[in-house]
C-alpha cells in the first residue's frame, strides 16, 4: 500500500490530464478511467473535504476496492475517500492506481529586506512555510531549495508551490549607504541661525547623519553636530551668525555597518546687507545661493516691522543687488528669498512627525544698523568706488595702509600694500559676490563692503 502525506494545494497536480469534478458540498466527483494511471491528486483541506471515485467505465460491476482503510478488500462501484490515504484500484479488466493527498493552502512567507554589509552572504529562508507538506521552491536565481545564502545587492523572488496553490514573496538586499543630500539650508528668523534640511531615504540601514560647515580655510570642513536617523532630518548651528557671514555646509551618513558615505553637495546661505544707496535711498547686495536645486528668482521682501514683511520685488537669478532710491516712510527691514520648486519634507521617525520647507530665507537685515563687519575708523577716511564693479576697484585712504580683500566668509583673498593714497586694483578674477575691504593703519583698522558683479 501507498503511504499518503499531509501536504497543500488547491488544485489537482498530477502527471499527465485528468477530470476532477467538484460540485456544492465541498465534495470532489473523481472518475478514474479519465485519470493517468499512478497519478497524484491534491485537494486543499477546507475547499475540498470528500473525494467520491467512481469506477472506470465499462468495468465489471462491484469492481475490487484495495485501499489502506478498512475493510481494505471490498466489491462496490464507488469509494468515498475522507482522509490523505493512498488508494490503490484493482478490476478484472484494469488495474489503476491513484494517491489522493489533503493538502493545507500555502502562505507568505514574509520575507524581510535585509541590510549587506561588505560581502558577507545574507540567508533568505522561508521557513514560515509549512514544509511537512513538501512544497516546490522556484527562485529568481535559479536555486529551488527552501533557503538561498546570496552575497550581492538585489531583488530576490520565490515562487512555492505544494499543488494546492502557488505564492510569491520578494526581498531586497541593499547597501545601507544612500549619499544623503542637502535639500536645503536657511535662516530661521526667530532663532537668527542657520537651519539644514534633508530628506531621509526609508533605507533602515542609515544610523545618523553628520553635518559639515566650512572652517575658515576655504574648501577644509569641520564637523559641528550629528543627528541620529530616528530624529527629525533638521539641524539648526547655533553657531551661526547669518547676519555677519555666509556659511557652507555638507552632509555626510553613516550606516549600521559602520560604513561612511561620500559628503554630499554643499549648500550655502545668502547674507544680504544694506547701504545707504548713491546718492540717496537704500541699496541691497547679497551672495547667491548655491546647493544642487535650480531656481530662477531671487524674492525681495520688505516692511516696517520685522513681522510685517511682504514681498516688494523679484530680480533674475543673475542680479545681487538692487537699489531703491526712494523707498516708502518707515521701510527699513529687508530680507532675500529662493523657492524651490517642490518641497522638502524632514521627518522624524521617533515622533512619527514631518516638515515642509520649499523657501531659502537669507538674514532679515534693518537699515541704519551697522554690522559688526563694516565700520568706517574715525582717525582716518576709507572709500571705495565705485561700488557694486566688474573690474577695478579704487581705494582712497588719507594714510598708507595694509589692505586685504575677504570674501563673505572671512577668507583672505589678496592682500596690497600700499603708500599711496589712492589705489586701484584689479578685481576682475573675483567670482560675483559680496566682498570686504580691511584697511590696516597703525592707528587703526576701517572696513568697507563692495559688491563685485
Amino acid at each position: 500500500m501507498k503511504k499518503l502525506y499531509k501536504f497543500l494545494f488547491i488544485a489537482v497536480a498530477v502527471i499527465g490530464m485528468f477530470l476532477a469534478k467538484t460540485t456544492q458540498g465541498q465534495t470532489a466527483h473523481l472518475y478514474l478511467d479519465s485519470i493517468p494511471n499512478f497519478s497524484t491528486q491534491y485537494f486543499c483541506i477546507g475547499i475540498v473535504d470528500t473525494v467520491i471515485l467512481y469506477k472506470p467505465a465499462g468495468a465489471i460491476t462491484n469492481v475490487y476496492w484495495n485501499c489502506p482503510i478498512p475493510p481494505y478488500d471490498f466489491y462496490q462501484d464507488s469509494l468515498i475517500v475522507t482522509s490523505s490515504e493512498g488508494i490503490s484500484l484493482y478490476s478484472a479488466e484494469m488495474t489503476k492506481t491513484v494517491d489522493i493527498r489533503f493538502v493545507d493552502s500555502l502562505h507568505v512567507p514574509g520575507l524581510q529586506d535585509q541590510i549587506l554589509c561588505g560581502t558577507t552572504p545574507i540567508t533568505l529562508d522561508t521557513t514560515s512555510i509549512n514544509n511537512t507538506q513538501y512544497p516546490t521552491y522556484v527562485w529568481n536565481t535559479g536555486d529551488s531549495t527552501q533557503t538561498i545564502s546570496v552575497n550581492t545587492t538585489g531583488i530576490y523572488t520565490v515562487q512555492i508551490s505544494n499543488g494546492c496553490n502557488t505564492v510569491y514573496d520578494t526581498a531586497s538586499l541593499i547597501f545601507p549607504l544612500d549619499n544623503a543630500q542637502i535639500c536645503m539650508v536657511t535662516v530661521d528668523t526667530i532663532l537668527n541661525k542657520n537651519k539644514v534640511i534633508w530628506e531621509k531615504s526609508s533605507n533602515v540601514g542609515i544610523d545618523h547623519y553628520k553635518i559639515l560647515k566650512e572652517s575658515t580655510y576655504a574648501g577644509v570642513y569641520d564637523s559641528i553636530g550629528v543627528v541620529p536617523y530616528d530624529s527629525m532630518s533638521v539641524f539648526v548651528d547655533t553657531s551661526s551668525h547669518p547676519d555677519q557671514m555666509l556659511a557652507r555646509y555638507r552632509l555626510l551618513v553613516t550606516d549600521t555597518c559602520g560604513y561612511v558615505s561620500d559628503t554630499s553637495i554643499a549648500h550655502q546661505t545668502i547674507l544680504l546687507q544694506v547701504s545707504q544707496g548713491v546718492p540717496t535711498g537704500h541699496m541691497l547686495s547679497w551672495n547667491a545661493y548655491q546647493g544642487n536645486f535650480s531656481f530662477g528668482t531671487y524674492y525681495i521682501y520688505a516692511g516696517t516691522a520685522s513681522d510685517n514683511l511682504v514681498k516688494i520685488d523679484s530680480v533674475a537669478n543673475t542680479v545681487f543687488s538692487k537699489t531703491y532710491p526712494t523707498p516708502p516712510v518707515g521701510q527699513k527691514y529687508y530680507q532675500i528669498a529662493v523657492k524651490k520648486s517642490d518641497f522638502c519634507i524632514a521627518t522624524s521617525t521617533a515622533k512619527d512627525q514631518t516638515e515642509t520647507y520649499n523657501t531659502s530665507v537669507s538674514n532679515m537685515e534693518e537699515y541704519g544698523i551697522i554690522g559688526i563687519e563694516e565700520n568706517q575708523n574715525n582717525l582716518y577716511r576709507l572709500e571705495i568706488y565705485p561700488n557694486p564693479t566688474t573690474d577695478n576697484l579704487t581705494i582712497e585712504t588719507t594714510e598708507k595702509a595694509a589692505i586685504e580683500i575677504l570674501n563673505i566668509a572671512g577668507q583672505i583673498i589678496k592682500t596690497i600694500n600700499t603708500a599711496e593714497k589712492q589705489t586701484t586694483i584689479d578685481v576682475a578674477d573675483l567670482s560675483s559676490g559680496i566682498y570686504i575691504i580691511k584697511a590696516k593703519t597703525d592707528r587703526g583698522v576701517a572696513v568697507k563692503k563692495f559688491i563685485k558683479e
